[in-house]
């Protein structure tokens, strides 16, 4: 995984810096109603989340790309088609 994504918040484009998340669980229970990375990529009834950036800090911001980012690797090496809906921002080049 890249360091730095560009990613397009509100019209500008920001480079945000992603580390190496240690505790990917961590960062689902912060940002989203379920308890672990696990329950999110198992939600039934077709479930995708949707995340947006604008007016979140530097830290949100950084683990939530990097959230967007292994939920969709998962779901593609995984073959299924679901994807999170990124609703206010883009990855640039992801």
């Amino acid at each position: 995984m890249k360091r730095f994504l560009p990613v397009k918040v509100a019209g500008n484009t920001e480079l945000i810096f992603v580390q190496c998340a240690r505790n990917l669980d961590r960062i689902v229970a912060r940002h989203t109603a379920f308890t672990n990375f696990s329950e999110l990529i198992d939600a039934k009834g077709g479930y995708r989340p949707s995340i947006y950036l604008d007016g979140k800090t530097k830290q949100a911001k950084r683990e939530l790309v990097f959230l967007v980012v292994r939920y969709n690797d998962y779901m593609k090496a995984n073959n299924d088609a679901r994807r999170i809906h990124q609703g206010d921002f883009e990855l640039v080049d992801a």
